[in-house]
């Protein structure tokens, strides 16, 4: 019999000290990962309240730098004008059509991470995901035909006369416009 056999007892020999030991040893490990858990918890609700964003009250100043729009008013407009529903997500998450269309551009803005956004946005990394993704896909779904095609009334032989004219002249005062 090898030396390793030997130390492993039989279930004859361990006695009821050795039981009531590893028995203890499990309940603290336990207890341990339950601490764990609690802790990282903690760690992640220090970092995100759920809260409701309050766009309308939000200063001016702040709303251009969170979302690149001067105000709330041309936020209503771009809303009105992308015609966003409630966005349902597939996991059941539920956002009003104003909370998607700031999470898009909010996201849109300049480069950030989800976790950057949650304290902002008050939704979790996941939550914001989502709502992102379902907000752009019924956005391209609905308008990205505009993208897609060049036969636009926009793209009128007089605009684009009119779009040349505007560049020819800033050329002259901006750098990088041949």
């Amino acid at each position: 019999m090898s030396k390793r056999t030997r130390d492993i007892p039989d279930d004859e020999d361990v006695s009821d000290t050795q039981i009531k030991r590893r028995s203890v040893g499990r309940m603290c490990l336990v207890s341990l990962l339950v601490e764990a858990e609690e802790d990282l918890r903690r760690e992640t609700e220090r970092f995100y309240v759920r809260h409701d964003v309050d766009l309308q009250g939000m200063p001016e100043e702040e709303f251009k730098l969170n979302f690149r729009l001067d105000n709330y008013a041309d936020f209503q407009r771009l809303l009105i004008a992308l015609q966003i529903p409630a966005i349902i997500c597939e996991n059941g998450t539920l956002a009003t059509p104003e909370f998607g269309l700031a999470v898009v551009l909010r996201r849109l803005s300049f480069p950030n991470r989800w976790f950057d956004d949650m304290k902002l946005l008050g939704r979790d990394r996941s939550q914001l995901s989502r709502i992102y993704n379902r907000t752009i896909d019924f956005i391209w779904d609905t308008h990205g035909h505009l993208l897609s095609t060049l036969n636009q009334p926009v793209l009128s032989y007089e605009r684009l006369q009119t779009y040349c004219a505007a560049v020819s002249t800033a050329s002259k005062r901006c750098f990088g416009i041949p």
